[in-house]
């Protein structure tokens, strides 16, 4: 084989029109670029179209003359690398101002990065952007452009010819497994190291100082100005055409060269986010330019107040270009004011007050609300008083925090029974009250109270068993409409109970009943009363009213007693009412024995006459304080009258 032939083509077929072919000597390519014992060829094609699809195949020629094609693997290919870099200033970063759209919240904790596409993607679309922020005093500024994200890794490495020979040969670096060019060992600099690291699609950037240069040792110290922490690789080399034969790559170095060297590490605040989404219906799609809203950094919102450098950083399918930091170089969500109150309730408070209860706003904008403005009027457009309000207030704080585990409230004094009246708020901090205000919910009120005691009521009357109750409206309506009117009735006394009523609606003092009864009249023989510790003597099943009140009154506890008896409507027997004339509430219950020893009980039995017994017991009709059970009835306000 003397010759080869290498074809290129954007068409399939391989036409005349848009094929290129090189045919060259295979002992000019051997000695360009045969790399090791397996004779692998290779030829690199200059000048193709920037991202454009070619078709390849390679045919060997001899003195017979040329063979058959054989197509590449794979069959097409791309010219194309990772893309450059964002222009300079194409990176802006900006503050964000509280809207409409944008809560108080979200402004004072966010910014807002703007960029622009590479201007050459150099024949691969870009398919993602990495966005990277950060906030460190180190970089702060414009010391942020120097490439620097926290503390750069640096790395260092020794060629060293064996024993002491001179250097000679080709090598290479690897990183993540890539590997650069061969690279002349003997006059490779700086920057011709920088230049084939950068080449690599895992590098993004990296500052070169050669630190020794002599015939047999090299040594190499490469800081990654542009990747950032502590990086996963550690930099490698391929030595099989280093010369002499036995020369080494070394990335551990003697300690007078390793002191240079360190771990990268980042900012305790660096955060990243990539941006994947590049379709006209993103949210980050601008049409023409890009956008990302920063509004947090390790789970935290970012601080008002506090710089962040922000950098971008253009990916393709190639690997990743360069970053561009931003324009300016750093910047602070700025303070602003504060939004507005939260939960406020209008509420009534008294015939004449209204209650506004509210909570902190959600965002304070960065600086601590110190005071509230409370404003309130008869008129929702709060412009009764030559276009202002007619009264406001401005409520002071006196902690931080007021206001927003517990509410905060303000009454409004002095205000005009059943008339409507409409409050807001403001909330107030270093930078001014809040630019919107709050409306209380539901946005107006009424001072309202109870209304007062209806008018001209009167009673007369209707039948034998009906009263006809009438009214007017009361004077003081309590500010709104009286809709309902509740009626009660009950008998007047215990006299009304012991008549058959349920209760007295009035009783000033107890009154209790001992009765006796029986299926016929066979009631017989005697009982004992007892009231508190002491008890009367032996006593008729038939004792009359004055005899009852005089061996009650004997006892010390009882006081002034009314007894009045009569005939057991339930039966055969009597009944017993006696009225604590000289107590005045409730009083302890008597209780009643049949014998001398026996024990006093609310209930007991009588012997009669025969073999015949009936049971006594003393019960409790009506107490001083049951005047509250009563019959009662709902009338509704266009009736004004009601039977009973």
């Amino acid at each position: 084989m003397l010759f080869r032939s290498v074809q290129w083509s954007t068409d399939a077929a391989f036409s005349a029109a848009a094929t290129d072919e090189m045919t060259d000597s295979v002992a000019a390519l051997t000695s360009e670029t045969t790399h090791n014992s397996e004779a692998v060829y290779e030829y690199t094609i200059p000048a193709m179209a920037q991202g454009t699809t070619y078709y390849l195949r390679v045919a060997a020629i001899n003195d017979v003359g040329q063979g058959p094609y054989q197509a590449t693997t794979p069959p097409t290919q791309i010219p194309r690398t990772a893309t450059v870099a964002i222009s300079a200033n194409a990176v802006v970063l900006q503050t964000i101002q509280a809207d409409a759209m944008t809560p108080v919240k979200e402004a004072a904790h966010s910014l807002r990065v703007l960029w622009e596409p590479p201007r050459d993607e150099r024949g691969d679309a870009v398919s993602q952007y990495e966005v990277e922020w950060w906030f460190d005093a180190a970089t702060e500024g414009d010391a942020a452009r120097d490439g620097q994200v926290g503390t750069p890794e640096v790395q260092i490495f020794e060629l060293l010819g064996q024993g002491g020979a001179d250097l000679g040969g080709t090598f290479q670096v690897g990183w993540a497994d890539q590997w650069t060019d061969h690279m002349d060992a003997a006059t490779l600099s700086a920057e011709g190291l920088r230049k084939e690291l950068e080449g690599l699609p895992s590098v993004q950037s990296v500052f070169v100082e050669q630190l020794l240069q002599s015939t047999s040792q090299h040594y190499y110290k490469v800081t990654f100005t542009g990747d950032a922490g502590n990086l996963p690789y550690t930099l490698e080399g391929n030595v099989e055409r280093l010369l002499p034969a036995s020369s080494t790559f070394s990335a551990t170095v003697p300690a007078a060269w390793s002191a240079d060297a360190q771990e990268g590490a980042l900012p305790a605040s660096y955060d990243s986010a990539v941006v994947t989404d590049l379709s006209a219906s993103s949210p980050h799609n601008l049409g023409g330019s890009f956008q990302y809203i920063i509004k947090q950094s390790q789970g935290v919102p970012l601080t008002t107040g506090t710089s962040y450098s922000v950098r971008v950083t253009p990916y393709n399918d190639m690997g990743r270009g360069p970053a561009t930091y931003s324009t300016p170089a750093s910047l602070a969500p700025p303070f602003q004011k504060a939004s507005v109150p939260t939960n406020v309730q209008l509420v009534t408070n008294t015939g004449t007050q209204l209650k506004l209860i509210w909570n902190a706003p959600a965002s304070d904008g960065g600086s601590e609300v110190t005071k509230y403005k409370v404003e309130w009027d008869a008129s929702p457009g709060f412009d009764s008083l030559e276009g202002q309000p007619s009264f406001y207030h401005e409520f002071i704080t006196t902690s931080a925090g007021d206001c927003a585990a517990s509410p905060c409230f303000y009454v409004m004094r002095s205000l005009e029974q059943g008339t409507p009246y409409y409050a807001r708020i403001y909330a107030y901090n270093t930078y001014g009250y809040s630019d919107d205000f709050a409306r209380s919910s539901p946005e107006a009120a009424a001072p309202t109270s109870r209304p007062g005691k209806p008018s001209a009521v009167s009673v007369a009357p209707a039948s034998a068993t009906a009263l006809t109750v009438a009214w007017s409206e009361p004077e003081n309506g309590g500010g709104a409409p009286v809709t309902k009117y509740w009626l009660q009735w009950d008998a007047e006394d215990a006299s009304g109970v012991l008549d058959g009523a349920t209760s007295a609606l009035y009783n000033v003092h107890e009154v209790q009943s001992i009765l006796t009864h029986a299926d016929d009249n066979t009631v017989g023989g005697t009982f004992r009363v007892q009231f508190g510790a002491t008890a009367t003597a032996t006593l008729d099943h038939a004792i009359s009213a004055n005899g009852l009140k005089a061996a009650l009154q004997t006892l010390p506890d009882v006081g002034e007693v009314d007894v009045t008896r009569s005939q057991n409507v339930d039966g055969f027997g009597h009944r017993w009412d006696v009225t604590f004339a000289g107590q005045q509430g409730n009083v302890a219950a008597m209780e009643v024995s049949t014998h001398d020893d026996a024990i006093f009980t609310k209930s007991t039995t009588l012997p009669g006459s025969g073999a015949f017994a009936s049971d006594s017991r003393a019960t409790a009709t009506c107490s001083a304080a049951d005047g509250n059970t009563v019959s009662c009835v709902m009338v509704s306000k266009e009736i004004g009258r009601a039977h009973v």
